[in-house]
């Protein structure tokens, strides 16, 4: 564990932090902490700590705040990945390459292909927090002072509100539609705040999916001739969309 991820805002004014639950068993339990040792521990909003524990009282423990400091990294641009559910477990893997590579958010999509259905708003909800977890632990183990949300599973029309509000969005395809570079776009624009990328499931994009997204306003991507698997695609489109931008900015 490189960090831990405070289930809360500390206050500036705290000098002393308390934590119970599933937190206190797994520093006390499962990490096996002890009065006297220190951790280094992050807030929501990029915040980091140093902690000292003091006490242990039954099912809770007590931390001194020794250090604070505001994170240094600030990301210029956020980036929206939008997923096509994939079948199996790859979505676990998917959002956790993704929290580690420094996404702002991460939507999860049921497209046309898409093997993965939920009936109920309780399975979407139920996953969401299992994908939440896996969140947190990617945020704890890989150090990023960058704060990953999840949504629930949505519709695919939850992409046109993305372009709407404002945001720049791309769609890696496996056929090339236009130039498919992401470089002269992201060149001819003044400033984008925020990028979205949309990776779809093993069965790829549905032409109807591909006609709403070009009417949306969607720029294509393609990677070549390689068939990347959709846990590949992700990470890969993430990758070098970061690269860009860090040398655009």
């Amino acid at each position: 564990m490189k960090q831990f991820l405070l289930p809360t805002l500390p206050s500036p004014k705290d000098e002393f932090l308390r934590l119970e639950g599933k937190d206190f068993h797994y520093l006390c339990h499962v990490r096996r902490l002890n009065p006297g040792d220190t951790i280094r521990a992050r807030d929501r909003e990029g915040t980091a700590y140093l902690l000292a524990m003091t006490a242990v009282n039954g099912e809770s423990c007590t931390f001194a705040i020794k250090e604070r400091e505001e994170s240094s990294q600030k990301d210029e641009c956020r980036i929206t990945l939008f997923q096509a559910l994939p079948k199996g477990k790859k979505m676990d893997q998917i959002v956790r390459q993704a929290t580690e590579a420094g996404v702002s958010t991460i939507v999860p999509l049921e497209s046309d292909f898409s093997l993965v259905k939920f009936s109920t708003p309780k399975d979407r909800k139920a996953k969401k927090e299992r994908w939440e977890r896996i969140v947190k632990e990617a945020l704890q183990q890989s150090g990023s002072s960058l704060n990953t949300t999840i949504e629930e599973p949505a519709p695919f029309s939850r992409l046109e509100d993305f372009i709407r509000s404002g945001g720049k969005g791309f769609f890696c395809h496996q056929s090339p539609l236009g130039n498919g570079l992401i470089l002269p776009v992201l060149s001819a624009e003044e400033s984008v705040d925020e990028i979205g990328i949309l990776i779809g499931p093993e069965g790829g994009l549905s032409p109807k999916e591909v006609d709403s997204l070009e009417k949306w306003g969607y720029d294509s991507v393609w990677f070549g001739d390689n068939v990347l698997r959709a846990e590949t695609a992700a990470l890969y489109a993430i990758a070098a969309l970061r690269t860009i931008l860090r040398e655009m900015y």
